[in-house]
């Protein structure tokens, strides 16, 4: 699958200020695959358009919830995440459209 979110854009979404190369970037770009194949998987696509703002921004909502809720704080995560596989009403909100109209 091609890049829609680059790690540095990753970074600056998280407001990381480590310098590239730093040992977390293995994680973070674990991170940014994962909502990418996230947000593909809710549109049953194979592929991104990395131009299309709305899909960018759902990924960049995913990934700062991949990120900040790692599975470690089950109280907090069941409270702030929607449960059963679906996404953050501000991800859906984004890819709404996408679905009726597919390209």
């Amino acid at each position: 699958m091609a890049t829609v979110v680059t790690l540095q854009e990753a970074k600056d979404h998280l407001l990381l200020t480590t310098p590239v190369g730093d040992p977390g970037d293995v994680d973070l770009q674990a991170k940014v695959d994962q909502a990418e194949a996230i947000i593909a998987d809710y549109l049953h696509r194979d592929t991104l358009d990395p131009a299309d703002g709305n899909i960018k921004a759902a990924i960049l909502i995913r990934l700062g919830i991949l990120y900040r809720f790692r599975g470690d704080d089950v109280n907090t995560l069941e409270t702030r995440v929607p449960a059963d596989g679906y996404l953050s009403s501000a991800e859906t909100s984004l890819l709404h459209r996408k679905l009726q109209f597919p390209l």
